[in-house]
């Protein structure tokens, strides 16, 4: 076997060092493996530094100093690989999931909501930090890592807040508002100075930042200051409703012992509408953007207390019906129908001024 002499294991290290690779070890172990290497293939009469460029360059793919960098990524991030296999599996069932519980939605199907959860929320919080975390050590720009933040911080927040959006929780507005005004003017400004300073980037910049510019303008175009005329107007209803219920019940409280158990379960129930929009009461100053309604799929009365008090009202109705024949309080086209009840304008504020409708159904049928 060819034995390589002094000089010729001095050359390696030298060249070794020479080709940008700078940790002691590493240059050792690049050094014993192309010196085994060379020992097991040279001939006697074979030229030393041919067959040694030769060797060498099996290490790398472009240049040596990767082996490096791959070194030092792998020793300050131990967990790189584990987390690239996480970050597959989070994105999949993220997908997955998401797109189940979308078409649940649609067909008004149970389970739609944690589906639509689970998926938004492993997306936002595990998903898009582990690319984050990848992306910023793959690159070695700081710009380029203050911008791969604020684009995570971004998507994040687009994420959760069309989640609480659709699950009527509070916060959805603010974080909607964050998520526009940091993509204007922290996001946009940002990748536009970045890009266009590079001359082989700067028309692909260009078209981007206005392609980004008219997609936040649409955005910025559907989002709704103030609550939706039709909310406010129902609010109205609801209010004018509660003032003819006061008066009628003011002119005399009834002495059937079924009517007032009915009336004693609807306030009981609108009381259970109020704390679910988060409001102590709705008065005539009212401040409709604190209104937050719910659909029928989130209703208070699908499950629950609000639904045990549902079916008790429901009872106590058709107790009332049985005994007046003359003054029956309508099921139909009501919360107490269970298909209507199922439509998608049964809302929270629906189910307010209904209740209201049927208190005064019965407060118009009692007896002085």
């Amino acid at each position: 076997m060819y034995r390589l002499t002094d000089e010729q294991v001095d050359y390696v290290l030298n060249d070794i060092r020479r080709r940008g690779v700078g940790l002691e070890d590493l240059q050792l172990n690049l050094l014993d493996h192309v010196c085994c290497i060379l020992e097991q293939e040279l001939k006697d009469g074979d030229e030393f530094e041919r067959a040694y460029q030769q060797v060498i360059r099996r290490f790398y793919t472009k240049e040596l100093k990767e082996l490096e960098e791959e070194t030092i990524q792998l020793l300050t991030f131990k967990n790189y690989y584990g987390m690239k296999r996480s970050l597959i599996g989070s994105g999949a069932f993220s997908a997955i999931v998401f797109f189940i519980g979308s078409i649940l939605k649609i067909m008004h199907t149970p389970g739609a909501a944690i589906c639509l959860v689970s998926g938004m929320a492993v997306f936002s919080l595990v998903f898009l930090p582990l690319v984050f975390l990848l992306k910023t050590k793959e690159t070695g720009s700081t710009r380029q890592k203050v911008i791969m933040a604020v684009v995570t911080l971004v998507g994040i927040l687009y994420v959760l807040s069309a989640m609480f959006l659709v699950q009527h929780w509070p916060g959805a507005r603010i974080m909607w508002f964050s998520t526009l005004l940091i993509s204007t003017f922290v996001l946009l400004p940002l990748y536009f100075f970045s890009g266009i300073r590079k001359p082989e980037t700067k028309m692909n910049t260009i078209v981007t930042t206005i392609i980004l510019l008219g997609v936040l303008g649409v955005q910025f175009t559907i989002t709704a200051i103030r609550p939706s005329p039709q909310t406010e107007g129902k609010v109205f209803t609801y209010l004018q409703s509660e003032q003819l219920l006061a008066q009628m019940q003011h002119d005399g409280a009834a002495t059937d012992n079924v009517a007032n158990d009915i009336q004693a379960i609807c306030s009981e129930m609108k009381g259970l509408i109020m704390r679910d929009m988060g409001l102590e009461e709705l008065s005539p100053g009212f401040d409709p953007r604190a209104i937050r309604e719910t659909g029928p799929e989130r209703s208070v009365f699908a499950y629950g207390k609000g639904h045990d008090m549902l079916l008790t009202l429901k009872e106590k109705v058709q107790e009332y019906n049985s005994k007046h024949a003359d003054r029956q309080i309508p099921v139909a086209n009501t919360i107490l129908d269970e298909s209507f009840a199922r439509q998608n304008f049964c809302s929270n504020l629906f189910a307010l001024n209904n209740i209201t409708q049927l208190q005064l159904f019965v407060a118009s049928g009692k007896k002085s």
